[in-house]
């Protein structure tokens, strides 16, 4: 197999990856109407089931800052940095998409497919700042249990359902004042779609 058959095949398994979390994280949003449980369960149970399906083809990153931060312990190349960020991205957009399509008035007040925004007299400054801690949390987790060969084989294995129950926990700890995005993907592909649809109902 050459190594651009390489590239497009990682790509387009982290596309699917990334498109199945973002359907999994919003579609439990609507269908929940909301409820905490709910939202945090359907996400942490989707990140082990996608790992376990992806992670040898393409490491399923699902994540820019996942990928950024393997690219800063130069574990990939630019070139892959690059191109799994934008594919994240635009994987991102599509699941949103496809949660409009799938979910009736997903679009619709209050939800707005699962548009992260900042609680109730939360500043920015103060959302900002629990994000990054929230998702440097994640990262180290993810490094330092999945992707750290000094660990036992064991652990690496359960890896993915310890991220799992960790994303569980943040968004029951982040929710109420930033809606714990974790994931820059997952805020920018809600927020593009939901942008897109409102400037056509104007035009």
């Amino acid at each position: 197999m050459s190594y651009l058959e390489v590239i497009l095949r990682e790509l387009f398994v982290e596309f699917i990856a990334t498109n199945l979390l973002i359907l999994a994280a919003l579609g439990s949003v609507i269908s929940s109407n909301g409820q905490i449980l709910q939202c945090s369960l359907a996400p942490a149970l989707a990140i082990p089931a996608l790992i376990y399906c992806f992670d040898d083809t393409s490491g399923c990153h699902m994540n820019p800052v996942i990928t950024f931060s393997l690219f800063v312990l130069r574990k990939i190349n630019v070139l892959r940095f690059v191109l799994y960020t934008i594919t994240h991205c635009v994987a991102a957009i599509s699941g949103s998409a496809l949660v409009i399509l799938c979910f009736p008035h997903a679009n619709e007040p209050p939800f707005y497919i699962g548009v992260t925004k900042l609680g109730k007299d939360v500043t920015w400054i103060q959302g900002t700042c629990l994000e990054a801690l929230m998702t440097c949390m994640l990262v180290v987790a993810v490094l330092h249990f999945g992707m750290n060969p000094t660990k036992p084989p064991e652990v690496r294995r359960i890896a993915p359902l310890i991220v799992g129950l960790l994303v569980a926990g943040l968004i029951f700890l982040g929710a109420p004042t930033t809606g714990t995005s974790l994931n820059p993907a997952r805020s920018f592909g809600p927020a593009v779609s939901v942008s897109y649809t409102h400037l056509r109902a104007h035009e």
